[in-house]
């Protein structure tokens, strides 16, 4: 096993234990969710903003919004949360009018950064929607569950058999073959995760999610490999050894999020 392979395992084994009690609490789960979407926030700046016109004026605004968007999703206050991207705009504007003499690229910079914010806590959100199901701490476990088993799958099954560039341009060491090692991973570890706990979802109903997933959540990783292409970076940052930044590492869980609860709330009830 190589370093970093065993550096990626080593963190992985101390921080699942200790995320899974972290999310059995519903406190100390929303809490969780606000550190992720804020360091979230702090990398993706650190990427996409990074040497544009009025960074951190902009960064601070998303740094603040962030949680806000996910406060006010927790609190039930769910027809509000659109409201939240319609400020950022118009304090974006904002400032796009009153520095455009100075910053004539500021146009980008703000796009970036509305992209920014619909990227993380609107992506983040659904998570705390997934944990207000009846019995959502299982569903959080069992949506973890499927993005690990969909990205270890992928990694393992394409590197012992991967021959065909899944996105050569984006990702030059994804493989179909590694894609369809993540959906077949993804779909077993639906079936022994919802039969262990007895989540009451027909097994038709299993699969059938556990395809979005497996076909989807390589998207969001996929997505984040674009934004770290184009400004010339490996890792969104270094905060998890082996891992990199906690965007790498939650980039797919991103994605896999708003499917998964729109596929309980389309197709389970």
């Amino acid at each position: 096993m190589n370093t970093e392979l065993a550096k990626r395992w080593q963190t992985a084994l101390v921080a699942l234990p200790v995320l899974f009690l972290i999310i059995y609490g519903s406190f100390s789960f929303i809490v969780l969710v606000l550190m992720a979407s804020i360091l979230c926030m702090y990398e993706f700046c650190g990427i996409v903003l990074k040497d544009t016109p009025i960074t951190h004026e902009v960064c601070i605004l998303g740094f603040i919004l962030t949680p806000v968007w996910i406060l006010t999703l927790h609190m039930g206050y769910s027809e509000y949360v659109w409201i939240i991207p319609v400020i950022n705009l118009l304090i974006a504007a904002a400032i796009t009018v009153f520095r455009f003499q100075h910053s004539p690229d500021i146009i980008e910079t703000i796009t970036r950064q509305i992209t920014g914010l619909i990227y993380i806590p609107g992506l983040l959100c659904f998570l705390v929607l997934i944990r207000q199901f009846e019995n959502g701490h299982f569903w959080i476990y069992l949506s973890f569950m499927m993005v690990f088993a969909c990205d270890t799958g992928g990694y393992f099954v394409g590197k012992k058999f991967g021959k065909h560039p899944l996105c050569k341009a984006v990702s030059p060491k994804k493989t179909i073959e590694g894609f369809l090692g993540g959906c077949i991973l993804c779909i077993i570890t639906c079936l022994i995760f919802a039969s262990l706990f007895g989540l009451p979802i027909p097994i038709e109903h299993m699969i059938g999610l556990s395809l979005v997933v497996g076909i989807f959540a390589p998207l969001g990783d996929l997505f984040e490999s674009v934004l770290k292409r184009v400004s010339d970076i490996k890792d969104s940052g270094n905060i998890l050894p082996g891992h990199g930044g906690i965007l790498d590492r939650i980039d797919a869980l991103m994605f896999a999020g708003p499917l998964i609860y729109g596929y309980k709330i389309l197709f389970i009830g």
